[in-house]
C-alpha cells in the first residue's frame, strides 16, 4: 500500500510540474505576441502624433517581430533542452534495467511455462 501511495504522489508531482511548465510556456508565448502587437501599435500612435505615418509603425512592427522571434527561439531552445534531458534519463534507466515492474516476464517464469507445456 505504501509503495502505491508513493508512486501516486510522484505521479501527481510530475503532473503538477508538467502543468506548471505548460503555463510557463503559454505565458512566454503570449507575452511575445503581446509585445509585438504593443510595439506596432506604439509606432502607429507615434506616427499619428507626429505625422510621419508609415515610418514609426514599420519600425515598431519590426522591433516587435524581432523581440517575438527571440522570445520564441528562447522557448523552443528550453523545450529542446528539456526533451533531450528527459530522453537521456529514459535511456539511462533502460540501460540500467530500470524497466517498470510487471511489464517484462522473468526468465524463471518462461522456463516454468515451457516445461509445463510438454
Amino acid at each position: 500500500m505504501d509503495g502505491e501511495a508513493g508512486r501516486s504522489g510522484r505521479n501527481r508531482r510530475n503532473e503538477g510540474q508538467s502543468i506548471g511548465e505548460s503555463y510557463r510556456t503559454a505565458h512566454e508565448l503570449l507575452s511575445a505576441s503581446l509585445s509585438a502587437g504593443l510595439l506596432t501599435y506604439g509606432g502607429y500612435w507615434l506616427d499619428r502624433r507626429y505625422g510621419c505615418l508609415p515610418l514609426l509603425t514599420i519600425c515598431g512592427g519590426l522591433t516587435g517581430a524581432v523581440s517575438a522571434v527571440l522570445a520564441v527561439r528562447q522557448v523552443v531552445g528550453r523545450l529542446e533542452r528539456q526533451s533531450a534531458r528527459e530522453k537521456g534519463i529514459r535511456q539511462s534507466r533502460s540501460a540500467m534495467g530500470g524497466e517498470k515492474p510487471g511489464v517484462s516476464v522473468a526468465p524463471s517464469a518462461k522456463k516454468h511455462s515451457d516445461t509445463t507445456e510438454e
